[in-house]
């Protein structure tokens, strides 16, 4: 009997396992869902290299082998287009060491797109993940649009709509 009571116990626990085990599958893949649905370009880095990325991030920088392939992280940095009022490779690079705790200031990164379509306009924020993990949350947002925008805006304002010549708020 008690031979009996062991071998029901032990199939019990194999079933409750089994059935744990489905569930986190289930939360897992729940989980990849939401992140591969951000536009963001998402990347979990653990010690300079790319740990896991969404699908947006897999797509515009060209990270061979699927979404949760890990990566360098020199493939985003080959893409950094240098311009003044953003960061450039050297400043990426130091932007992403900060040792701040939390979260690091958000800033604005030039990214040349996949197969030539232009450059696009990112901001870039960086978020530890909670601790004991060390790793730390990549986001870049693409801005492109509000970016031209505001160029326009800017050139609205500088310029007479009539004559498309400078206006004295230009030159003040």
């Amino acid at each position: 009997a008690n031979g009996r009571r062991f071998v029901v116990a032990i199939e019990r626990d194999i079933s409750e396992r089994h059935q744990m085990e489905i569930e986190l599958s289930r939360e897992r893949d729940f989980r990849r869902q939401v992140f591969d649905l951000q536009t963001t370009l998402l990347a979990v880095l653990a010690e300079r290299r790319i740990d896991s990325c969404n699908a947006a991030m897999t797509r515009f920088v060209g990270i061979p082998g699927g979404d949760d392939a890990p990566g360098e992280l020199a493939a985003v940095v080959s893409r950094i287009v240098e311009r003044p009022g953003y960061l450039d490779r050297h400043g990426f690079s130091e932007w992403l060491s900060d040792p701040q705790e939390g979260s690091a200031a958000p800033a604005h990164l030039l990214l040349r797109a996949p197969r030539g379509n232009g450059v696009h306009t990112f901001l870039v924020e960086r978020r530890r993940l909670p601790a004991p993990d060390t790793r730390q949350l990549l986001a870049l947002t693409d801005i492109t649009e509000l970016e031209e925008k505001r160029r326009g805006l800017e050139r609205l304002a500088a310029t007479d709509m009539l004559t498309g010549l400078l206006n004295r708020a230009r030159f003040n």
